[in-house]
């Protein structure tokens, strides 16, 4: 491993270690140790990270777009539970083997609903929540 570990840095000369070029893995480093102008590893740092529990307000961003993942994970995987059982109720009513993807369409037997709103608007406010904070801090109303 080099000594100087730089941003740009890799461990090895073909730039496929940061994921930039070579199309090798890529070697994902900490947000908030980079924050702080510590170049991490991320593998196994997680519990050991200096700056897990710090406040400032780059650590608070990168707390905020962590949680607005997570929601967006758990939404695309909430779909596509929804979009395979669909997939399963269009097989057994149809009589047709399952295809790899949910056409267009009303699903036969099941009513057509709109999602709930919440979970939009949730998803939106976590979304811009970082950028309305950014603006008080450097735009204070008082």
């Amino acid at each position: 491993m080099p000594a100087n570990l730089s941003p740009g840095s890799s461990d090895d000369e073909s730039g496929a270690g940061n994921g930039l070029a070579g199309g090798g893995l890529r070697k994902p480093k900490c947000a908030r140790c980079r924050n702080h102008g510590i170049i991490s590893w991320l593998k196994g740092h997680k519990r050991h990270c200096s700056f897990k529990d710090c406040t400032c307000v780059k650590c608070n961003l990168i707390a905020e777009r962590q949680r607005i993942m997570a929601a967006q994970v758990a939404l695309k995987r909430r779909q596509a539970v929804e979009d395979s059982v669909a997939m399963n109720i269009r097989a057994y009513v149809t009589g047709e083997a399952k295809g790899e993807y949910l056409p267009a369409g009303p699903i036969f037997g099941l009513e057509v609903t709109e999602p709930q709103s919440t979970i939009k608007l949730e998803l939106v406010s976590l979304f811009f929540l970082p950028f309305f904070y950014l603006i008080l801090v450097f735009f204070p109303l008082f």
